[in-house]
């Protein structure tokens, strides 16, 4: 999964500690998935917050990226070696 946002928690439903958990729980076999979800989280704007984005990635066992208009598609070309 690819996540692209500033990363700034304006309406959620879920507590960002309770989706950090589930996702550790995922990645590491704690839920019967055969094949879970890597999270890709890249920080995008002046107002993006990266630490909240980076502990999402690592929680998914994926990884964190920064990004802006100008090397966009340089930041997807780097992600895309993920696959």
């Amino acid at each position: 999964m690819v996540v692209l946002t500033d990363g700034q928690d304006t309406d959620s439903k879920v507590k960002l500690e309770d989706l950090l958990e589930r996702l550790k729980q995922q990645t590491s076999g704690g839920e019967q998935s055969s094949a879970p979800p890597r999270v890709f989280a890249i920080a995008y704007g002046d107002k993006a917050d990266p630490a909240v984005l980076k502990r999402i990635a690592e929680a998914g066992g994926g990884a964190f990226f920064s990004g802006t208009p100008k090397d966009i598609k340089a930041v997807y070309a780097d992600l895309a070696t993920f696959f």
